[in-house]
């Protein structure tokens, strides 16, 4: 199983207007990402329910069967609706894709980042959600 985590910090402006006429279109893109995009376990899209100073306002959590069924999310066609969606709202963007139960070894964690398998490091991290 992989994880594909990724929080957003939206524009004021978004906060404010923007979000809400765009909210109504998430639901059912969700959804639908649910039912039609294979090896995806689990979706969950959430904002944040704090004022906290150092929140990010909108996650996106996801549990994919393999590294092949997440490469294959980044390329469907409803992802890069999403992306569209809330990549006109946000202002930054933090990703974090990992295998749960793994342990970090002390070379792994002295090296900083370790890529997944038949994955270059770096390559194609932009495009994911």
């Amino acid at each position: 199983m992989v994880r594909h985590i990724v929080l957003w910090r939206l524009h004021e402006e978004a906060k404010r207007t923007a979000w809400s006429a765009q909210a109504s279109c998430v639901g059912p893109l969700v959804r639908a990402m649910r039912a039609q995009v294979r090896g995806l376990l689990r979706l969950e899209l959430a904002l944040n329910q704090t004022d906290a100073a150092d929140a990010a306002d909108l996650l996106l959590f996801s549990e994919f069967e393999s590294w092949d069924a997440l490469r294959a999310y980044e390329t469907h066609p409803l992802h890069d609706e999403l992306r569209i969606l809330i990549g006109a709202l946000r202002s930054e963007r933090r990703v974090l894709n990992y295998e749960p139960g793994l342990e970090l070894s002390s070379e792994a964690s002295s090296v900083g980042y370790s890529a997944p398998p038949d994955n270059k490091a770096g390559a194609g991290q932009e495009a994911v959600t």
